[in-house]
This record gives structure tokens, C-alpha cells and sequence, in this order.
């Protein structure tokens, strides 16, 4: 699948648009400068944009340390969507540790069951992973390898 259809399919796969009482990035952002220097090329806005995750022109790949599972749902479509927008060939290393750690125990069913997706979304997810694969070490290709296996068919 090429870039433009994969973001047809997030947003036809993430119709929750709105983050609703879910942890915002600014709210994130709080918790996280209590731990680690902001993110190097991030620029914190007044407007935190929370009403259309299709609207969040940057998301700053260390927040997804501290969202909830509202927070995840938002940012996560947001933040591959703006991926693919800029022609990207490989994912911010934070993204790919979330959704491909080195843990041998781990698999995406963990990770789809604690932030909340459906289905349709995991698929969504792992077919846009796949389309990241390039760039994936070893390790990291055999935790998209899970993700195939759980997700990877009828996307």
C-alpha cells in the first residue's frame, strides 16, 4: 500500500477523533519535564489540539511514554499519519521500542489490549508497520513478525 492509502485507512480505521477526558500532550509534556530535557525539535503550543487527532501536525514521540490509553488511541494515528505525510522511511526510535520492544515474552496482544484497540485498528497497525519494515534491525523484525501473525491478515 502506498502512503496515501495507508492514511485512508487510519482514518477510516480511528473514527474516535476526540481525546476526551484522556491525557493530552501538554498534559504529558507536565510529567515528562519532571524526568528528561524537552524533546529536541518539539515546539510546545498553547493550543493543545485535542478535539481531531487528524489535526495534530507534531507528536512528540517521548509523550507516548506517559499516555493513557485515551491518550495512546489519539496520538498513535496522529503520529503515523504525520509519518507518512512527510514521506518518512523509518519510525522515531521511541515509536518503534513501544510497538516493537525486545522483550521475547511480549506480543501485540499485550500492547492492543492495554491501550484499547479494536481489531480493525491492530490490523490498521500492523499493516502500517510493515510498510516501515525497511528499516527495522533484527529484533525489531521479529517483533513485526508477532504483530503479522496476530494482525497482519485481511488489512
Amino acid at each position: 500500500m502506498k502512503s496515501q492509502e495507508l492514511i485512508a485507512l487510519l482514518e477510516a480505521t480511528f473514527t474516535e477523533r476526540s481525546l476526551g477526558d484522556g491525557m493530552s500532550q501538554r498534559r504529558a509534556h507536565e510529567i515528562d519535564d519532571l524526568r528528561i530535557p524537552f524533546a529536541p525539535g518539539f515546539t510546545r503550543t498553547e493550543d493543545d489540539i485535542t478535539d481531531d487527532w487528524r489535526r495534530v501536525s507534531a507528536v512528540d514521540p517521548s509523550c507516548f511514554y506517559d499516555y493513557d490509553d485515551k491518550g495512546w488511541r489519539y496520538y498513535l494515528p496522529a503520529a503515523l499519519r504525520n509519518y507518512l505525510l512527510a514521506g518518512e522511511d523509518s519510525l522515531d526510535h521511541d515509536l518503534k521500542f513501544l510497538l516493537l520492544p525486545e522483550e521475547s515474552e511480549w506480543s501485540p496482544n499485550d500492547f492492543v489490549e492495554r491501550v484499547g484497540l479494536n481489531d480493525t485498528q491492530a490490523k490498521c497497525i500492523a499493516r502500517i508497520l510493515q510498510h516501515f519494515s525497511s528499516d527495522l534491525d533484527e529484533k525489531e523484525q521479529q517483533q513485526l513478525a508477532k504483530w503479522i501473525e496476530a494482525y497482519g491478515k485481511d488489512v
